[in-house]
């Protein structure tokens, strides 16, 4: 006869042995939304990484042009001139504007540039000044002085200080939409009255853009000269246009003006 202790005991042992069952549900949950938290702090972490890459490829890049620095003098009014003599109708203009560009560039970009005059002093006083001229990429720009030529030379202007630049950026236009050329010297490459940003339109190798006034003459020449005619240009054309041939029809062109 089993006694109820026994019963007891034998209900303990069969509690043993039967498999025990936890509610997991809470837990699953919590391991879940861990899981995608971590997602969501990848793709946040991923997307700023990409974000700082792109700004990074975006940089425009700057190229130092060489240099050869006289002293200045003075005059106003700027205009382009096309190498068949006659004026454009471009003037000076949006002169506040600022030469910073939208990071993302357009599908069409805008053929224009910029000229930038500024100057620095370091701890010692010593004052440096830059001339900087941003253009669209797969375009040259030719920078030169037109002065007085010498007092025995046939004609009365001559061109002095050619420098060159031509980048397409290693093939990369559509990451750097433009690149900036720039030149630093001991004397400011503009005069008094000049304005320290111009934009210019009308970029082909047929205009002359009249950037600066100062007066370049080292050859100390005596002659009398038109002010409005001496000083800084440049020509900003698509593609790698500069060439023996091409300088010989700058100065020409120079050499003709009366």
């Amino acid at each position: 006869m089993t006694s109820a202790q026994d019963i007891e005991e034998s209900q303990k042992e069969a509690l043993l042995q039967e498999p025990m069952l936890f509610d997991d549900r809470n837990n699953n949950k919590n391991n879940n939304n861990t899981r995608k938290l971590w997602k969501v702090a990848f793709f946040l972490v991923s997307g700023v990484i990409a974000a700082m890459m792109l700004i990074s490829s975006l940089q425009r890049p700057h190229y130092q042009l060489p240099l050869q620095q006289f002293e200045t003098s003075e005059f106003k009014d700027f205009r382009v001139v096309r190498f068949d003599g006659n004026e454009s109708s471009e003037t000076v203009s949006d002169l506040g504007k600022s030469i910073d560009l939208p990071p993302i560039p357009p599908i069409h970009p805008k053929h224009d540039a910029w000229v930038q005059y500024t100057s620095s002093m370091d701890s010692s006083g010593h004052v440096a000044y830059r001339r900087s001229v941003t253009v669209p990429c797969d375009h040259g720009m030719l920078l030169f002085t037109v002065g007085p030529a010498a007092d025995d030379m046939p004609y009365t202007y001559e061109v002095y200080n050619d420098a060159y630049l031509y980048s397409n950026n290693n093939g990369l236009c559509i990451l750097h939409p433009r690149y900036t050329g720039f030149q630093v010297g001991n004397h400011p490459f503009w005069a008094p009255m000049d304005p320290m940003q111009i934009h210019l339109t009308q970029l082909t190798d047929k205009n002359m853009h009249w950037i600066s006034s100062r007066l370049v003459n080292p050859s100390g020449a005596h002659r009398a000269f038109d002010p409005k005619k001496v000083g800084d240009y440049t020509v900003i054309a698509k593609h790698d246009f500069y060439d023996a041939h091409f300088y010989q029809e700058v100065k020409a062109t120079v050499n003709s003006w009366k």
